[in-house]
């Protein structure tokens, strides 16, 4: 029986030092919410403060005051980190706001009024690697006193080492939402990632694996699943030796800091450039030499992998191969270590459904090495499958704990597009459009703007949609994408370099009608979330080139009319014009950006962008 909560506010969290994030499941409206701070604030990962977020719920709540709780009930899960400490934290965050300051209107004002030379300086600061961080955070202190100069509420000489300091952090930044009477829970960090993924997949018997850098030192654990309940079957620690340690996703990461890359950030990067090269060389040899997979299912990383990933290392590595052959090495070597995993796992337990969670597998390759290599007949990755995707599993557990859901909760066919942040009226956008001080030439096509748009898309423009809830992850998956013609080979360059200003090596992923599926497609399941590559037929590869990678994969999502009607109708109407319902997706932000929440966003990036268009709930922005 249900017990009485209705005047407490229960709310799943995930924060400290990336990704914070907030779910909140309204249980009388059968609804949830879904946000991370790093929309609001657009500095990617922001994983510093939960109030932006939290406001933007209250905002959704609008015709439910949140006055009317007179508790807070917060449910954390938290990689714990004994060696983290408040000055990293706000290192981290300064780094983040120079490394997108110059991007983001609202500090733009601010950034006008330095010298030119400054200027310039400050920008070659913002490019340096991790290695002068020392230098990039002695030009943060003196940024942050110029332009940042509101006192925290809290003692930032204190150490996050224990849950009370980070109970107390988290107090002091929820008085910026005026919640008060808070009780905290804390729950272990990849039981919580396995418990959202295995919720939100509508499987009743599986696996559920997480994996990822590290979470309350472990970096993979398995669970088999079973009518609503999940029993530990395997977990891996982090592989100490002495002040170092190492992990898969340790591994992962060191390797896209050497490549030039943003680690934590830009492992996709390295997934794109790995199908450049040729994985057959020493470090792949060397990489899977050093980890086992014992008879427990334990990954187990011996010390020799440090050695392989240092920079001396590499350096010499280097010497030898490309880096597009070092991408390809640490590529491999990630997929043969899970394809193991999961294969011996199937072998044991005689189930054949897994799914997926924590930043590893944001890998798409390595997913569709899993589906491709393994006897595995089901598998779902959970759209938040980083850290964000935390703040549901913690959630999950508190209400299951005290008897208010069961797996049942979350079956919903409701549920299973990710549609779960803010959305904005008409009357908001036209609003937004108005007070813009940009002179935008604005036409109404309310409710035929699905056809339009696919009209416009198959004459070979670029434009964006806004329309609906947010997605919750970081796929664009049809509300805040930028869409263009797959059929043109220049897209992906001209999306690459001239609107999203990203590496011109990088990939697009196409969205495709569902019924056209199992025509362009040698071998694939009805994935909607962006989260498997698979690989496209050769003709259909030759005739949409922009929508396949350089291997001939894509990483599509297949989409349904009870997916989301607006997009399906987008993708309907390219099919009448082109044969195919198919078109490049990828997310509405300028590179360096978190992808757009509010209308002012939306204006914003395509401003400071090269679309032709932009369609924002049936109000068409042309140049």
């Amino acid at each position: 029986m249900r017990k009485d909560n209705s005047d407490t506010l229960f709310l799943g969290i995930n924060l400290i030092p990336h990704d914070s994030t907030v779910f909140y499941y309204d249980l009388e409206k059968d609804d949830v919410f879904a946000l991370s701070t790093e929309r609001v604030t657009r500095l990617k990962h922001d994983g510093t403060s939960i109030s932006p977020a939290i406001n933007e719920l209250m905002r959704y709540m609008s015709d439910m005051s949140y006055e009317k709780f007179k508790n807070i009930d917060v449910s954390i899960g938290y990689e714990n980190d004994p060696f983290f400490n408040i000055d990293n934290l706000t290192a981290w965050r300064k780094e983040r706001e120079i490394n997108n300051i110059l991007g983001k209107q609202k500090f733009k004002n601010n950034v006008r009024v330095l010298p030119n030379k400054f200027l310039f300086l400050l920008k070659s600061i913002a490019k340096l690697p991790d290695s002068f961080c020392f230098l990039k955070h002695y030009f943060l202190e003196i940024l942050n006193k110029v332009f940042f100069t509101k006192k925290p509420k809290f003692d930032f000489s204190e150490k996050i080492n224990s849950w009370e300091n980070v109970f107390r952090y988290l107090k002091s930044d929820l008085r910026e939402c005026r919640l008060n009477n808070i009780t905290y829970n804390h729950y272990d960090h990849h039981e919580c990632h396995c418990l959202g993924a295995y919720y939100f997949s509508g499987f009743d018997k599986c696996f559920s694996i997480s994996l990822d850098h590290e979470g309350d030192n472990y970096f993979s654990k398995v669970y088999l699943c079973s009518h609503g309940k999940m029993t530990e079957i395997s977990s891996s620690k982090v592989c100490w030796y002495g002040d170092r340690y190492i992990t898969v996703g340790k591994i992962y990461e060191k390797i896209t800091g050497y490549l030039g890359f943003v680690m934590g950030s830009d492992e996709g990067k390295v997934e794109a450039l790995a199908a450049y090269g040729n994985y057959d060389n020493e470090l792949y040899k060397k990489l899977l030499e050093s980890t086992i997979i014992n008879d427990n299912h334990e990954i187990i990383i011996y010390k020799d992998a440090i050695h392989y990933i240092s920079n001396n290392y590499l350096g010499y590595i280097e010497t030898m191969i490309s880096k597009e052959d070092i991408a390809a090495a640490v590529q491999k070597y990630i997929e043969d270590v899970v394809v193991n995993l999961v294969q011996n796992l199937i072998q044991k337990y005689k189930v054949d459904s897994a799914c997926f969670s924590g930043g590893c597998f944001g890998n798409v390759k390595l997913n569709m090495a899993v589906y491709t290599n393994t006897t595995i007949k089901h598998q779902y990755i959970i759209p938040a499958f980083s850290d964000s995707g935390v703040a549901i599993g913690a959630l999950i557990k508190r209400l299951g704990d005290i008897s208010l859901i069961d797996i049942n909760s979350f079956r919903k066919k409701k549920f299973h597009m990710p549609y779960m942040g803010p959305e904005y009226t008409r009357e908001e956008i036209n609003s937004a459009i108005k007070l813009s001080e940009y002179n935008l030439n604005v036409i109404d096509l309310e409710d035929v703007w699905p056809d339009e748009v696919g009209q416009l898309i198959a004459n070979g423009e670029i434009g964006a949609i806004y329309h609906g809830r947010a997605e919750f992850g970081p796929r664009a998956l049809g509300n805040r994408s930028i869409l263009a013609d797959v059929r043109n080979p220049d897209s992906r360059d001209r999306l690459n370099n001239t609107i999203k200003g990203r590496p011109l090596f990088q990939p697009f992923c196409p969205s495709i009608l569902e019924e056209d599926r199992n025509e362009l497609f040698e071998d694939s399941y009805p994935n909607k979330h962006m989260t498997c590559a698979f690989k496209m037929k050769n003709e259909y590869a030759l005739k949409y080139p922009a929508a396949v990678h350089i291997d001939g994969t894509a990483r599509p999502q297949f989409v349904e009319s009870t997916d989301n009607g607006n997009f399906y109708r987008v993708l309907k109407k390219i099919k009448d014009l082109i044969g195919h319902g198919i078109v490049i997706n990828t997310s509405f932000n300028k590179h360096g950006r978190a992808m757009v929440l509010t209308p002012e966003h939306a204006i914003q990036d395509f401003v400071d962008s090269k679309m032709d268009f932009l369609c924002m709930d049936g109000y068409l922005i042309k140049r």
